[in-house]
């Protein structure tokens, strides 16, 4: 911040008012502490930016300070100061800093530091209104897109149809060692201008610069004098994203003279909205980078300023030709008398338009009145006269006459760097460059920026007419795919026209607009696409888990039947043509779909579509009667009649796990689907394992796709380099840092998820054995992020045992000292350094404790680096063996389940480069857990269910061998703390039908989101009386493994659970059973509640379980809805509409919903659970017998039934 020590002493200062002939006394300026801009001998009160902030964040201890202010002022205002309240409050905020060096903001404390800031604005006029502002909170956003979203939201609500409302919404708060959020647009709305090469420009001339900036982010602009300029916003880990405004979202006015008619025929308008994007709100010490606000337009401010200002518009010559003023001389005053006709047709059409506007003399009353109540009610108002005038008629005005002091106070709208000129300079901070985060004061010029950080604006205007458009879609769930997608676009943006595109918010139909198209889909669990994927149309042909070899094939009219609206408008509103070639079965097929959509979209019956059709064959173009449009085409046999497109060129990126049986599948289902309805694929699919170095598949496929794509379009130039692969010492290296990142802000940049810090308050046992172990934990999140709902996740991100860590820390050489904070930075081919893209500075002992993975099996490339490390020859051999024979490797990985401690103990001679070491391993995941408690019942606490087995590699005869996550968790006490984020899982909600039954199905620690929705399901009895037909199927080994036996046993006298049935597969004296025997005892009120009342079911169980039901399932569906076996499967695909498998890569499930033969799914839904029943053994005994015949019967027709 740019400042100057202050002349004057904090004492009271008198302020007169020579039109009134009155004094007050300012004492409010006695209370900041905020530095002036005048020295002793000159004033620089009239310099424009005055007050520009650091891009360095805040030290902890001046956070604490400006903290204990803010929270004084805000306890005072709600009457609370010096309350048990307030000093649990601030002692909550002192810890908070301590710990993590920064707090978090109440809600209650943003809004209330939201209008301060406002009311303290030293150079705003309108701060009558500042208690009616309105904070939109959007401090959990964390992607570009839902920061467009967030401020489409805000000009919607802020506009409202003219009638505005000023209106803040505040972005997430700047973090040491990431880059800002930032709203590049100094205005939210302004108008673009476009400069020549004469130096002339199109349009504002004070939004130039800005317009460059879009325009080398591939922004073309229509070179008109009122284009909307688009909205440019960056996130800590995203590139600068382009958006184009809604046009519904800005409100513009046409300017109308109400005696000229001329005045029309200029073609000025302007927009309603001022929104202000470019300053940072600085709160209780928080800075806010990002956080527009508006309010509404001074009249003067348009008319004066923006159309008449020479270096804007300027108008204001050609107003006086129009008006025949004498403009010879400035002694006739002729701007004088144009300025006024200028004002007069805004206030005009603002009026006319019904748009709010307030013109200078009414608001500087309203200041007045402001002026005289902060005097009363605070004793002073900070207030800078040079900007409190209005422009125009400045004597007129009281506010004039009125002297008024000029100072600081927190909270603030402050000043600060232009977003791109920041970007780069934190980009080069980050990376070591530029002294730390916060060195230097060089100011640069934007011509430097653009230089340093984008194309030369020539070379980009040459190179973009002559791109192809790159569409590169994604889905994910734990942001892998999401930083692949992105890394791709870098890849190509050099060569190609990129978007990137999330699945969830892709239509389907713009593919057929689409060149070239780039997949990255990961398969989560046992063949399940991504929740973000399953509402894609290519989702709804198959389930990609029961059609992994595609067992239910897609056709052409079926395409054709989910598109029927877009293929209806296209050949009837709009003319078009549809060409088809096939055989007589395909052309039967898509004559057919074409009936179908001609009846369902152009109101037709089946026998005036077929009459249409067959005389559209003959190419008869008289209008249908009821259906105005025209067939083009020719009178070919039917089988060469319709359809022909143009093709899109494609290539998949599939995601995967090889420990699941249909490792890839989704990626290669899309990749099956695309080349099935006729796109080019220009790559075969590649997959990456995630147990085997999926950035080096990654890297060689986009290495690649590229070069292909290349190829195909007929790209001129040199490829745009992938970066190669961390395998030498001198392409990595640690950068010494001042300061290590916190604990919650490194896993925040290395998972880009919200994560917090949770205190353990309970840790008890329910069920314990040899190498098997289940516990019950309690945690307490801090204040504000205790929301969530039942069937919703928690991840978390656990630590490598201390031991593997001292075991890993003894083979490295090149360590830095164990107490040195350290930053890992990456060579670019181009030689310059950056940081790595996940992990933060921080000590190499907490990077290999909390952020890469030391217990899985190293991969086969990361032994090949250990057997460059490894000074034994025998042992060299034996890694690169196992490096190179895909074989032999996978048999050594099953039989010994290695950690990379005991391949290092295996081979002792391996020592390795610290910094390589750290660049080669795998990023340690999240472990998801469902949230076993309800919020109605437990409050802000959250229940966990853990579960842990050990096992012994090597046959039995090997180490014992723990889970990471469940190892961690189970040494964990009351007391200890617990950094989460939570998973939202919107799909695994209850139905909203109470009337609906539901059938809940469970094995072992899966019992746990079911265990939310019976205390829901209870306390929604207890306050509303609603009652449920709620059926629990629960698995498990013993009775001694019957989770929760008392509180399911309280729920079945309750009401909140009808039935519960208990399946055991190890009780000693009675036979083995399992969920799926029972469901097919009671296959008949299973299909009953499913088929006829229209009920869900929910499933969570390992693989094995999983199986068991589904095959249950189709039992059912055969013997009581007489379907085949194909019928039956087909049908369970279908209604398997929303699927889910947990990332702890044990349980996996599904949830559907059935309503009547015949079956349509209304919805779906997936869960993971565990459960047990109140049956006794006698009862229980009964129910085996009657399984053991049933499950013969079934037998029995199943082969009969494949006989026939």
């Amino acid at each position: 911040m740019r400042m100057v020590k202050k002349a004057c002493p904090l004492a009271p200062q008198r302020l007169s008012n020579f039109s009134l002939k009155k004094e007050v006394v300012d004492i409010l300026q006695t209370q900041t502490k905020e530095a002036g801009v005048c020295s002793g001998s000159v004033c620089g009160g009239s310099l424009m930016n005055i007050r520009r902030m650091s891009l360095a964040p805040r030290a902890p201890a001046l956070i604490l300070a400006h903290a204990k202010g803010f929270l004084d002022q805000y306890y005072r205002d709600i009457q609370g100061y010096d309350s048990a309240e307030h000093k649990a409050r601030w002692q909550e905020v002192s810890r908070s800093v301590a710990r993590r060096g920064t707090y978090d903001l109440t809600f209650d404390e943003l809004v209330f530091g939201a209008k301060l800031a406002w009311r303290n604005a030293p150079r705003c006029i309108g701060r009558m209104q500042w208690k009616r502002l309105q904070v939109f909170d959007a401090r959990h956003i964390t992607t570009a897109k839902e920061m467009f979203e967030a401020i489409c939201t805000h000009l919607e609500y802020a506009t409202d149809g003219g009638n505005l409302r000023s209106t803040l919404t505040v972005f997430p708060q700047r973090l040491s060692g990431r880059r800002d959020f930032r709203v590049w647009n100094p205005q939210l709305i302004a108008y673009a201008g476009y400069r020549a090469d004469d130096g002339s420009v199109t349009g504002d001339p004070a939004w130039a610069d800005f317009t460059q900036v879009c325009q080398e982010l591939g922004w073309q602009g229509g070179g008109g004098r009122f284009d909307v300029l688009p909205l440019v916003v960056s996130t800590p880990t995203e590139e600068p994203q382009v958006f184009d405004i809604p046009d519904d979202l800005v409100l513009r006015v046409a300017l109308e003279h109400p005696k000229y008619d001329w005045f029309r025929e200029l073609g000025l308008e302007w927009f309603a909205l001022p929104a202000v994007s470019g300053m940072m709100l600085d709160c209780g010490g928080i800075e806010f980078t990002a956080a527009p606000f508006n309010g509404w337009y001074l009249s003067s401010e348009i008319a004066s300023r923006d159309l008449c200002d020479a270096q804007r518009y300027n108008i204001i010559k050609e107003v006086g030709d129009k008006l025949g003023l004498d403009m010879r001389t400035p002694v006739t005053l002729w701007k004088d008398q144009a300025a006024l006709e200028v004002n007069i047709a805004v206030l005009h059409s603002y009026q006319q338009a019904k748009v709010t506007l307030v013109d200078h003399h009414t608001v500087s009353e309203s200041f007045m009145q402001f002026f005289a109540n902060e005097h009363r009610e605070r004793g002073g108002c900070p207030a800078d006269w040079v900007w409190i005038v209005p422009p125009i008629s400045g004597s007129l005005t009281p506010v004039f006459h009125q002297e008024m002091s000029l100072y600081y106070l927190k909270p603030a709208y402050e000043y600060q760097e232009l977003a791109w000129v920041a970007f780069a300079k934190q980009n080069r901070m980050l990376s070591g460059e530029d002294g730390g985060l916060g060195g230097g004061r060089q100011r640069l010029s934007f011509r430097m920026v653009a230089l340093v950080a984008w194309f030369s604006s020539v070379l980009y205007t040459r190179a973009l007419s002559r791109r192809v458009r790159a569409t590169i879609l994604y889905a994910t769930e734990t942001g892998k795919s999401q930083t692949f997608a992105h890394d791709l676009a870098d890849v190509f943006k050099s060569n190609f026209s990129v978007q990137v595109r999330n699945m969830k918010e892709y239509e389907a139909s713009a593919l057929k607009d689409e060149r070239f198209v780039l997949l990255v889909v990961p398969t989560t669990g046992n063949g399940d696409p991504p929740l973000q994927a399953q509402d894609d149309p290519a989702h709804q042909v198959g389930s990609v888990r029961d059609n992994p070899g595609w067992r239910r094939p897609t056709y052409v009219q079926d395409l054709l039947l989910v598109d029927g609206r877009e293929v209806y408008r296209q050949l009837v509103v709009e003319g078009g043509y549809i060409y088809m070639c096939g055989n007589d079965l395909v052309s039967e097929g898509v004559h057919k779909a074409l009936r179908a959509i001609l009846q369902d979209h152009g109101n037709l019956t089946e026998g005036e579509a077929e009459d249409l059709i067959a005389r559209l064959k003959r190419g008869d173009t008289e209008p249908s009667s009821k259906c105005d449009w025209k067939w083009r085409g020719d009178t070919k046999p039917s089988n060469d009649y319709i359809w022909r497109d143009r093709a899109i060129n494609f290539a998949v990126f599939a995601l995967g796990s090889s420990n699941y049986k249909y490792f890839c599948a989704f990626g290669r289902y899309m990749d099956h689907l695309l080349g099935l309805v006729g796109g080019i694929r220009i790559l075969k699919v590649s997959c990456g394992d995630d147990l085997d170095d999926q950035r080096k598949a990654f890297n060689r496929w986009s290495s690649g796709v590229l070069k292909a794509a290349s190829e195909v379009f007929h790209m001129d130039g040199d490829l745009v380099q992938v970066e190669e692969e961390v395998t030498r010492p001198d392409q990595v290296k640690f950068s010494p840092v001042v300061q290590a990142d916190f604990l919650v802000e490194g896993l925040i940049r290395a998972h880009k998820r919200e994560v917090y810090q949770c205190v353990v308050v309970e840790m008890k046992t329910l069920y314990q054995r040899p190498l098997r172990w289940v516990g019950h934990m309690v945690l307490k999140p801090p204040q504000g992020h205790a929301q969530y709902d039942s069937g919703d996740h928690i991840g978390v991100l656990a630590s490598n045992p201390r031991e593997m860590v001292a075991s890993v820390l003894r083979r490295l050489r090149n360590n830095p000292a164990a107490d040195a904070p350290v930053r890992l930075l990456l060579r670019r081919q181009t030689g310059t350094w950056v940081p790595h893209p996940q992990l933060p500075a921080t000590t190499l002992q907490e990077l290999l404790a909390r952020y890469v993975d030391l217990s899985a099996p190293p991969s086969q490339g990361l032994l090949f680096l250990l057997a460059s490390c490894a000074a034994n020859n025998q042992q060299e051999a034996r890694l690169s063996a196992l490096a190179t024979d895909t074989q032999e490797y996978q048999k050594w990985r099953a039989a010994y389940c290695p950690s990379l401690p005991d391949v290092l103990s295996e081979f002792p001679s391996i020592s390795v480069d610290a910094a390589l070491l750290l660049a080669r391993l795998p990023p340690l995941r999240p472990r998801f857990y469902s949230i076993c408690s309800d919020r109605s019942v437990h409050g802000d606490r959250v229940h966990l269910t853990v579960g842990s087995i050990e096992f012994r590699a090597e046959g039995g005869k090997g180490p014992v061998h723990l889970g990471l996550a469940s190892g961690f968790l189970k040494g964990l006490k009351a007391g200890d703390t617990l950094e989460v984020f939570r998973n939202k899982a919107p799909n695994f909600q209850l139905p909203e039908d109470p009337s609906l039954p539901i059938i809940l199905v469970a094995t072992g620690v899966g019992i746990a989101p079911f265990r939310s929705y019976w205390h829901n399901l209870n306390h929604r009895l207890k306050t509303t009386g609603e009652k449920r037909k709620v059926t629990l199927y629960f698995g498990c080994r013993s009775h001694e493994e019957d989770l929760y036996y008392e509180e399911k046993a309280s729920m079945l006298r309750s009401g909140a659970l009808t039935h519960t049935h208990l399946a055991l597969s190890r009780e000693p004296r009675l036979p083995k059973t399992y969920v799926k025997d029972l469901l097919l005892v009671d296959g008949r009120e299973v299909y009953r509640q499913l088929v006829v009342e229209g009920g869900y079911i929910y499933m969570c169980g390992n693989d094995l379980v999983s199986e068991g039901v589904h095959k249950a399932l189709r039992a059912i569906l055969q013997d009581h809805g007489n379907l085949t076996e194909g019928e039956a499967e087909d049908l369970i695909a279908r209604l398997k509409s929303k699927m889910l498998t947990n990332d702890d890569k044990r349980y996996s499930g599904y949830c559907y919903q059935c309503q009547g033969p015949p079956v349509n799914p209304r919805a779906g839904r997936v869960i993971s659970s565990r459960s047990r029943s109140s049956h006794d053994d006698h009862r229980v005994q009964q129910r085996l017998k009657r399984s053991s015949r049933e499950i013969a019967k079934y037998s029995t027709r199943k082969k009969e039934r494949n006989k026939v």
